[in-house]
C-alpha cells in the first residue's frame, strides 16, 4: 500500500458522507521535485469532491508533506480559481475539505492551515 492509498482511506473515514474520496493518477503539478521515473511508487493522487458541486481538491502525500491543488471548477475549460500548496497535517487536510468542498468557502475565507506555493490563479 502507498502513502496515498492510506491518505485516501483515512480521508474517506474522516469525511464520512460529507464528501466523496477516490484515487486517481499522479497529478504532475503536485510532484514538482520528483523525477517521473518515481511517480509510480507514489500510488496516484486522492480526489475529494461533493456531489453536485464543481469544486475539487486533489491531495498527494509526497516527501513527508501533504500537497494539494484546489479548484473552484473541475471542468478544465470553465472559468475557475485555483490554489496549490502544502497542508501541514492530516487534520489540516480534513479542515480544508470541509471548508473548501463541503461548505464552499472562497479561498480567502479558508482558515485551514495551508502554505500556498502557487496562489489563486484565475482562468
Amino acid at each position: 500500500m502507498s502513502a496515498n492509498h492510506d491518505l485516501a482511506a483515512s480521508l474517506a473515514a474522516a469525511l464520512g458522507t460529507t464528501c466523496s474520496v477516490s484515487t486517481y493518477l499522479v497529478l504532475g503539478d503536485l510532484v514538482w521535485d520528483i523525477p517521473t521515473s518515481e511517480w509510480d511508487a507514489l500510488g496516484g493522487s486522492v480526489l475529494v469532491e461533493k456531489a453536485g458541486s464543481p469544486r475539487r481538491i486533489v491531495f498527494m502525500a509526497v516527501r513527508d508533506e501533504i500537497r494539494y491543488w484546489a479548484t473552484t471548477d473541475k471542468d478544465p475549460y470553465a472559468s475557475s480559481r485555483s490554489s496549490l500548496g502544502v497542508v501541514p497535517s492530516f487534520a489540516g487536510a480534513v479542515l480544508l475539505c470541509h471548508e473548501f468542498v463541503a461548505r464552499e468557502l472562497e479561498i480567502e475565507q479558508l482558515t485551514a492551515p495551508i502554505s500556498r506555493m502557487f496562489y489563486d490563479t484565475d482562468r
